[in-house]
């Protein structure tokens, strides 16, 4: 039992419900947001809308990992000024950003003492779904106070996370230069929709559907067959960029379509390390189960 005063970081990348990464006791590092070449800090200089807003008045907008010294200056301050023993970092998968790479970088530029008690973690995973694991490796360390074997702990949570969106125009993907990932639907339809996953930290392509709500019935039947084994799921959360009635749909149409109990919907905004690649109107889902057996 690791009996030690640990702290918890995370990126901006990782999307919670108002509230909830208060109430984690999580330090949140914002990335960087360049809006036709200005560098904003997400969450502090720029919003999720503000972001949305930008993109449809056809800025350029890109994202960029926070650089190691930024992390570096944070570790060091809870290290010597918060007076905490150790140090988990939770970073959005790392084929999709450098945000761990910098992260693990900055542990160069620390005092050995410091670094040794750091623990760099990439979730394979992106916002709402890097929330949720997020959520639940703090709840871990909470209650079984446990720190060197933590990554063994949530890695299964992490195999076994469901995270699922949809984007509502091609354009975007073409413009963020992510076209031949979603080759198949590029040239389609203007209509079809492609529904995408995040598996072992990468996306892909796993299905596409005539239609916006079409599509979002495909997400909740995947959802909900994907975790039926398990006993009970504990959150499903909801994402969107600039949709909100989008993710009310989805949000009803999985309650209909789970089989198991579901402790906690939420509905959160999509940030921009997703929101500046699929553009508005993308929604989706990330659902961790309590129970794995």
């Amino acid at each position: 039992m690791d009996t030690h005063k640990i702290a918890f970081v995370t990126d901006s990348t990782a999307d919670f419900p108002d509230g909830v990464a208060e109430r984690l006791g999580l330090y949140v590092i914002p990335i960087h947001i360049l809006v036709d070449g200005n560098d904003f800090l997400h969450g502090v200089s720029v919003s999720n809308q503000e972001v949305i807003d930008h993109m449809k008045n056809k800025s350029d907008v890109k994202t960029a990992p926070p650089i190691p010294g930024e992390y570096s200056d944070l570790y060091e301050r809870l290290f010597t000024k918060e007076k905490y023993d150790k140090i988990v970092s939770f970073h959005v998968s790392n084929n999709l950003s450098n945000c761990c790479t910098s992260a693990k970088n900055s542990l160069n530029l620390l005092d050995e003492k410091i670094a040794k008690n750091i623990k760099i973690i990439d979730t394979k995973n992106a916002t709402v779904g890097q929330a949720l694991i997020v959520k639940r490796a703090v709840e871990i360390v909470n209650k079984y106070h446990i720190f060197d074997t933590l990554e063994d702990n949530i890695d299964k949570y992490m195999k076994h996370c469901t995270m699922l969106f949809t984007v509502d125009n091609l354009y975007w993907l073409k413009r963020a230069g992510k076209a031949n990932i979603f080759s198949a639907f590029i040239g389609s339809s203007l209509d079809i929709k492609p529904i995408v996953g995040i598996k072992d930290g990468k996306l892909y392509q796993n299905e596409k559907r005539m239609g916006i709500k079409s599509a979002m019935e495909e997400i909740a039947d995947i959802t909900a067959k994907s975790l039926d084994k398990y006993k009970k799921i504990t959150n499903v959360w909801v994402a969107h960029a600039d949709a909100m009635e989008n993710a009310l749909y989805l949000e009803s149409k999985v309650k209909e379509a789970m089989l198991t109990e579901v402790d906690d919907f939420q509905i959160v905004d999509i940030g921009p390390t997703i929101s500046a690649h699929t553009g508005p109107g993308a929604v989706g889902l990330a659902a961790i189960p309590d129970e794995l057996y």
